[in-house]
């Protein structure tokens, strides 16, 4: 069966984002939204096809170059973005044949335009069909071999191996190239995890329990969840279960005044609003205006009456909120390595001087949030990211910095629960 339609608009967002450097999950959303003759299996076949090629996009090039005389760094964008989906249709999609895929690549090839690489592309695809089994790979032992594997820039393999071992990292690393799931975080103010599941179930929803936290739900067989009564009636927002451990290690509890320093979009804060009853005060802050309209927006469809979405900039210090809350929640801006599951550009995108400049700020950060603790209250710092200047280093500096004990220090790994990778620390003040 032929996907020829779904796999043009594929390539059309992956050259796209080559060419401009689009986010993955921008330039997707809104080329969906705008193809409203698009079926939802159709939505979900380019949204498996564009994260798949870029959660492993360095294997499938270096697949590629094993069989091309013209390398990949040489080919036109759209030419190697065609060749690009159709390795990954051969290598982890087998709901199209092979004979079909190899067919879509020259037939697209042509309508754009470029008959004489319609041979190329036939021949090299078809080369690649012959010698699959038998294509060469870096030693199983090396830094290679696992940046090859698994897709992960060269630099940032060694840096993970460096930190957490060659085991750990090979975990790690395999289990970003899965597909991830959907994870819900249920609004415990309106209703229970199992009545939800319920609710859910009866719109067409398949529906998992958490292994991990006792309030999120796993969800899949739908393609907009936006759509959903369920969604629209604020029953639930979308949170990794990570994400809701890191709020739930903080022990947001009714009563409180709670400061959200980098809100948007939103998560935490809705997490920490379900876990107070709707009954804290809580302040959630962003620096930039559309993200606060995003915040507000959540807000008013989970009817939350307890947050207040407003402007603030995290580094500056607002001299009325000195020692006034009793929790400050700080998800620092990071380099986001424990996100490539479900943003694989992100490592793609990234560079050493990225992890030193946001370490940097992060403490800048930091630096304002401790003085809005009053004494005796809690402040937590986390980050979706698995680099140690980001955690261990900055929670290490901050508690020989500032009159803070810290209370406990994790690092979630993706392979152990199947969620993002995420660094949480807690400390209390006095």
């Amino acid at each position: 069966m032929s996907n020829s339609k779904e796999r043009e608009t594929a390539v059309y967002i992956l050259t796209d984002m080559q060419a401009n450097g689009s986010y993955t999950n921008i330039l997707l959303r809104k080329t969906l939204n705008q193809n409203n003759a698009l079926l939802p299996v159709q939505k979900a076949f380019i949204t498996e096809a564009v994260n798949g090629v870029l959660r492993n996009l360095i294997y499938i090039d270096y697949i590629i170059n094993q069989f091309s005389k013209t390398q990949t760094d040489k080919m036109k964008p759209f030419v190697l973005n065609v060749l690009r989906l159709s390795v990954y249709q051969f290598y982890y999609m087998d709901k199209t044949p092979d004979f079909a895929v190899c067919n879509d690549a020259v037939a697209l090839v042509k309508k754009r335009g470029m008959h004489g690489l319609a041979g190329f592309v036939n021949g090299l695809l078809r080369g690649i069909l012959r010698g699959k089994d038998a294509m060469a790979m870096p030693d199983k032992g090396t830094t290679a071999y696992l940046s090859v594997r698994f897709s992960c820039p060269l630099w940032l393999t060694e840096r993970f191996i460096n930190q957490y071992g060659f085991d750990c990292t090979k975990d790690m690393l395999a289990s970003h190239t899965a597909p991830p799931d959907v994870t819900l975080c249920v609004n415990t103010c309106k209703i229970t995890p199992a009545e939800l599941a319920e609710q859910l179930k009866a719109e067409g929803v398949a529906v998992k329990p958490s292994r991990f936290m006792p309030n999120a739900l796993h969800v899949s067989g739908t393609s907009d969840m936006t759509a959903l009564p369920s969604f629209k009636q604020g029953l639930y927002h979308v949170m990794d279960e990570s994400a809701l451990y890191a709020v739930s290690a903080a022990a947001p509890v009714a009563g409180m005044r709670i400061i959200d320093m980098c809100a948007a979009p939103g998560g935490k804060t809705f997490a920490a609003a379900y876990m107070a009853n709707d009954d804290a005060v809580i302040s959630a802050r962003d620096c930039y205006e559309h993200k606060i309209a995003l915040l507000q927006n959540g807000i008013d469809r989970l009817g939350l009456r307890s947050v207040q979405a407003k402007y603030a900039d995290a580094e500056h210090l607002y001299e009325r909120d000195v020692e006034a809350a009793d929790l400050v929640m700080v998800d620092a801006p990071c380099t986001g390595f424990g996100l490539l599951r479900k943003k694989p550009d992100i490592s793609l995108a990234r560079t050493e001087a990225d992890i030193i400049e946001l370490a940097a700020l992060q403490r800048r950060i930091l630096r304002t949030a401790a003085r809005y603790v009053k004494a005796g209250g809690t402040l937590l710092y986390s980050t979706c990211t698995l680099t140690k200047e980001e955690n261990e280093d900055n929670a290490a500096w901050f508690a020989s910095e500032f009159s803070f004990r810290e209370t406990q220090r994790r690092t979630i790994f993706p392979q152990e629960y199947g969620t993002d990778g995420f660094f949480i620390s807690t400390f209390v003040k006095g």
